[in-house]
């Protein structure tokens, strides 16, 4: 698809009968051919973050207490939090759950519902509830209760 835009721009100079030499060609044709290389390069790896997000988090359930907070220094310097419930003890990543390392504190509940897209934190000091919607919240949604 990005040679066919490139080819296009070429014939529509030649079209101009604008007379260019072999290295002014390339002058105008390259930065044209990396921008389009490096658009498709997004949107090639944003699609693919967002596959990895439907196919591993989303159907993963969470229900559990915050026991620890920590970060490792081996996996760059990522956040990760350990979680209890009545079964287990298990530890998630919270790298991708805008800040949720930095609002919540050890004691606080988590909860998100198999499916789902939305995770919820349950303030420990005041029983208030935090919202995350992993793809529309910029911020920070609490509900007290």
């Amino acid at each position: 698809m990005q040679l066919e835009n490139v080819t296009k721009m070429y014939r529509c100079i030649e079209k101009m009968n604008i007379k260019l030499t072999n290295k002014e060609r390339i002058i105008i044709v390259s930065p044209i051919f990396i921008i389009i290389l490096v658009v498709s390069f997004f949107f090639k790896f944003k699609q693919d973050s967002e596959n990895i997000f439907y196919k591993y988090v989303v159907p993963d359930e969470y229900h559990g207490v915050i026991i620890e907070k920590f970060r490792r220094i081996y996996q760059h310097d990522h956040p990760y939090i350990k979680l209890q419930n009545e079964t287990k003890i298990w530890e998630m990543s919270v790298f991708n759950w805008n800040d949720l390392y930095n609002k919540s504190e050890v004691g606080d509940s988590i909860y998100k519902n198999k499916g789902d897209t939305v995770l919820y934190v349950k303030k420990k000091k005041d029983n208030s509830i935090i919202t995350i919607n992993y793809f529309f919240d910029k911020g920070w949604s609490i509900v007290k209760r």
